[in-house]
């Protein structure tokens, strides 16, 4: 790692030592350079990112959208007598107070160069951590760009930005004296150390799934379309490369004819009839891709509904949007990446969670129009984040909310003051030597009682609750009977 700037980490380690990056005013104005600069050079960032990824005009700018609103979401937040309040109740009432980790280490990625970049550079600031950020160099414009125009407005000794492969930062580590903790922060696995102090924004190994349960009968035809347009979102913006993008689709087998009809004709609606010709279709750069074999899945029983082919003469980068039901398993586990939507049916909610486990999804985003279904999926299954009929844009770059989330870069110090109590002994009477007189004192630091009984609550009578009105009725005529018999037969008679 000839090209790695050592000296300006070990400046960053200084900056997170020294505590010049926890203070709050510091942080802040950080954070508002940060915001300043990537509006100023919004366009230029616009253009790289097309040219390397192969994302769309749109497809870029959402990003830069997302990436900008989240800064200054962050820079309204971090009011500084606001926060210096908080810590003072904080520590006043709970003993607790909260810190900066050190020194975090943020891996970006080519999916979402911008975002998974500036996302946890803001909160890593805001939160008073320094930071070395590691761009990837397979998207040579962007991260080249993002380099400097991030090392000119913010500060060179608290925050460094370099295209170097994270790989051997481990060694580096081992050189740095006197070293801050680290901690690595990144998007879609890419570049992450192997380290038990590391978030990676990922939905899974296998990506993000989408569970449709059983259409209800008065589902409307827009209703649908609108489920339709979600779901060609979450596979086909910037081509499945992001973290929460949609890899697979599970429906229920009584409505799968239905969606499937409504995903093709979303498709048509959205790119065209030849995607090629689509200025909102993107194309496939930067990242590794293998794509299936198409065949293998028409052999193995799978149904290509459209796409798949491609002409002669056509860009390498350019995969058409491709639709496949009852796909084989190696299809069906297979990561998000890439322009192939597999649809496979489920029959019961077992059924479901059974092929649910069979995943390592963690993150779901499921249509029903039962409340009861969402909270069974998201109790029995291993999912860390369940989305309830959406998927929001901002999960598909950011599931989870992993790389937003302020606790991730944060520790927390707890302050533990000393109490009076007259059930304690006095201190000095727990100190060698230990005398016969201050062994008995001892026993105080037993409970009372030698055992416990559980105390359950006493559940109602079932049978007095179920046939509560029954019994009602039965002693109200039990009553008119013997009261009417006592009249004789006029009053039988007279009723």
């Amino acid at each position: 790692m000839s090209n790695f700037p050592l000296a300006q980490y070990k400046a960053v380690h200084a900056a997170a030592l020294d505590g010049s990056v926890a203070f709050p005013r510091f942080a802040l104005d950080q954070l508002v350079k940060l915001f300043n600069i990537v509006s100023d050079e919004r366009d230029r960032l616009q253009d790289a990112l097309q040219r390397d990824t192969g994302v769309t005009a749109v497809e870029a700018q959402c990003e830069l959208a997302l990436t900008l609103s989240l800064v200054k979401r962050t820079v309204d937040e971090a009011d500084y007598e606001r926060q210096k309040v908080k810590k003072a109740v904080a520590l006043k009432a709970e003993g607790r107070l909260e810190k900066g980790k050190g020194v975090v280490v943020v891996t970006s990625s080519a999916a979402a160069p911008i975002y998974s970049l500036v996302a946890p550079l803001a909160m890593a600031i805001a939160t008073g951590n320094a930071v070395a950020c590691f761009l990837p160099s397979s998207v040579p414009t962007i991260s080249s760009l993002l380099q400097d125009v991030l090392s000119r407005a913010l500060n060179r000794f608290a925050y460094l930005f370099t295209t170097a492969e994270p790989s051997s930062l481990a060694s580096i580590d081992e050189a740095v004296r006197p070293r801050a903790r680290t901690f690595t922060v990144s998007s879609g696995g890419e570049g992450g150390r192997s380290l038990s102090d590391t978030i990676v924004a990922a939905a899974g190994a296998a990506g993000a799934t989408a569970v449709v349960d059983r259409l209800s009968p008065s589902s409307s035809p827009s209703q649908v379309a609108d489920l339709a347009r979600l779901l060609v979102r979450g596979k086909f913006h910037a081509l499945g490369r992001l973290p929460g993008s949609v890899a697979r689709v599970f429906v229920h087998e009584e409505s799968a004819g239905l969606l499937l009809d409504a995903l093709l004709r979303e498709l048509e609606n959205a790119f065209g009839r030849d995607s090629a010709l689509s200025s909102d279709y993107g194309r496939l750069r930067g990242v590794e891709y293998d794509a299936p074999s198409l065949s293998k899945e028409k052999e193995a029983g799978g149904r290509v509904l459209c796409g798949g082919a491609r002409s002669a003469g056509e860009d390498d980068d350019l995969y058409r949007p491709t639709l496949v039901s009852d796909p084989s398993a190696r299809l069906l586990t297979a990561p998000a990446s890439g322009a192939i939507l597999p649809v496979q049916t489920f029959s019961s909610h077992e059924d479901l969670l059974y092929r649910l486990g069979e995943l390592d999804s963690t993150v779901l985003y499921v249509f029903a129009p039962e409340r009861a279904v969402v909270d069974y999926l998201a109790t029995e299954s291993t999912a860390s984040a369940v989305y309830e009929n959406d998927i929001p844009l901002d999960a598909l770059y950011d599931p989870g909310s992993i790389l937003t989330s302020p606790s991730h870069y944060l520790t927390t110090s707890r302050l533990f003051s000393t109490t009076s109590s007259s059930s304690r002994p006095p201190p000095a009477a727990l100190f060698a030597p230990f005398t016969p007189s201050r062994l008995s004192t001892l026993k105080a630091l037993f409970p009372r009682e030698d055992k416990l009984v559980a105390k359950r609550t006493k559940h109602a009578h079932t049978i007095r609750r179920v046939f509560f009105l029954q019994g009602v009725f039965i002693t109200l005529g039990t009553i008119l009977t013997v009261l009417l018999g006592g009249t004789g037969w006029l009053g039988w008679a007279f009723l």
